[in-house]
């Protein structure tokens, strides 16, 4: 609670003495995208869903701040910074395996930050929106990008939720009965911004990382993980960094392997930047985290894919077509 009133009184302050990151009518949309891939000869098709625009402030993109830096300061060096963020773009995955349809994140949906959907919670919707700006199409929402791709949200194998901050869960209650994959320690983070209360991820089927992987064995720098598909495809790795109980996804293909990141970088070629998001709850984690991903770059055809990068969904597309 000391947290959320010292981000509540520095976002007072913030926004008398600036408006809050507000996205220009014009700044530009990524668009969905489709790659078709086989696993042991088998289609899967993965689909990148924008759903929506996101600002924010400058240090919470990126921020010359040193590592030791205190994250309530970090915080207050993003809320008090005057400088603004190119606009991002929300980025969902939906990977459609022959076992089921996985979807990575559920992104934002319209009127997310507006007062009235919070009633039981007036904190929550003040510092999220004194942390960021958000810009929602109805059509952009996950909901309508699955109806629109034939999807029934009721059919869902899971959503994997690489971590609980507002833009990464919005349209969880609007997935009713899909199984959700997260983390005990990121329920208890979520709680503290008000996702877990106030977007319904406490109300669905909940499978905790934790719970799933106690006493397996690590499988290389991620640690261990949860395999969501039989022919262990796709599998669920708790990587804390970016949040204590954040996650990412690995899809292992034929053609190679993607990687869903999450917020562990914004963008792919932001991978080892000297200068990370101050957002990171653990600047160090993030950092080795990205190390990492770029040493799986090195060992062979792989695809690292953020949920606020532009040119993700025209990089998926690229990596289908790969020989």
């Amino acid at each position: 609670m000391a947290l959320l009133g010292l981000i509540g009184f520095v976002g007072w302050g913030a926004r008398a003495l600036q408006a809050r990151p507000l996205i220009p009518a014009d700044a530009p949309r990524a668009q969905p995208s489709v790659g078709r891939f086989t696993v042991n000869g088998a289609p899967v098709v993965v689909h990148a869903l924008p759903t929506g625009l996101v600002g924010v402030r400058g240090r919470h993109h990126h921020a010359a701040l040193p590592d030791r830096t205190p994250f309530p300061l970090r915080m207050a060096a993003i809320l008090l910074d005057r400088s603004h963020a190119a606009p991002m773009p929300i980025l969902t995955y939906l990977v459609q395996h022959p076992e089921g349809a996985f979807l990575i994140d559920a992104g934002a949906t319209p009127g997310l930050l507006d007062p009235s959907r919070w009633a039981d919670d007036p904190v929550s919707p003040r510092v999220n929106r004194a942390l960021l700006d958000l810009d929602v199409r109805p059509d952009e929402a996950v909901p309508a990008r699955l109806r629109a791709l034939g999807v029934e949200a009721a059919a869902l194998g899971g959503i994997v939720l690489t971590h609980q901050h507002l833009d990464h869960v919005g349209a969880v209650a609007e997935l009713p009965g899909a199984p959700v994959i997260t983390t005990r320690a990121e329920l208890t983070e979520g709680a503290r911004f008000g996702a877990v209360s106030g977007l319904g991820v406490s109300a669905a089927p909940l499978r905790l990382l934790e719970d799933e992987l106690a006493g397996r064995p690590a499988e290389g720098p991620f640690g261990p993980g949860l395999a969501l598909t039989q022919d262990g495809a796709l599998t669920v790795f708790k990587t804390p960094g970016h949040t204590p109980g954040s996650t990412m996804a690995r899809l292992t293909l034929d053609q190679g392997v993607i990687w869903f990141v999450g917020d562990v970088t914004f963008t792919e070629d932001g991978l080892g930047a000297a200068a990370l998001s101050a957002m990171h709850a653990d600047l160090g984690a993030a950092r080795r985290l990205q190390a990492a991903l770029l040493a799986a770059r090195r060992d062979g055809p792989t695809l690292v894919l953020p949920a606020h990068d532009l040119d993700a969904p025209g990089r998926l597309a690229e990596f289908a077509r790969r020989e």
